[in-house]
């Protein structure tokens, strides 16, 4: 008799981020705790080592500046016009990390972004043109574009925003399970 027993692999996801003054990064985990059980995930800042390989879904976010995604530039001027965080990402960005994945050929994605709490049409949103340059990169959006609120230019994030990150995160898993 056989006895060979069938495990379940969980999926593999990695939450890639950007942040200057750790809301964006408060976010990011927020998410990974919501695909914690789900998914075995790994949590990493633009500015380490970043392997997509092994992943069944990449979720990625930043802050939004300017009406889309961060550039060295404007890292640059939110620097000088406040302090970051003790360890916070300066140097590289989304921008620049979605610029080296390899070809997406279909593979599941996911953004998001953080943002003031103001109309997308008056603030843009970094999570919406990621979404289009991975999209022409060749990977699928399961989601919609997800934004989350934050309250003045460094911060707090609004209030409810980490529980709706964490819903999104499972919602995430749900829809990558369910196909």
């Amino acid at each position: 008799m056989n006895n060979t027993i069938l495990v379940e692999a969980l999926m593999k996801t990695v939450v890639i981020y950007e942040s200057l003054y750790g809301n964006t990064k408060s976010i990011a985990e927020a998410i990974a705790a919501g695909l914690q059980g789900s998914s075995e995930v790994a949590l990493r800042s633009t500015l380490e080592e970043i392997d997509t390989t092994p992943a069944d879904l990449i979720v990625i976010g930043g802050p939004t500046h300017a009406h889309g995604m961060s550039r060295a530039s404007s890292r640059q001027v939110d620097e000088k016009r406040a302090a970051p965080l003790p360890g916070s990402d300066t140097g590289l960005g989304i921008r620049e990390v979605i610029e080296t994945l390899p070809p997406g050929a279909g593979r599941p994605v996911a953004t998001f972004d953080t943002r003031f709490d103001k109309p997308a049409w008056l603030t843009g949103s970094a999570a919406a043109v990621a979404a289009k340059k991975l999209t022409k990169h060749g990977y699928r959006m399961i989601a919609k574009p997800q934004s989350f609120m934050i309250d003045g230019g460094e911060g707090p994030l609004a209030v409810g925003e980490l529980d709706r990150a964490r819903m999104w995160g499972k919602e995430l898993a749900e829809t990558l399970a369910t196909g």
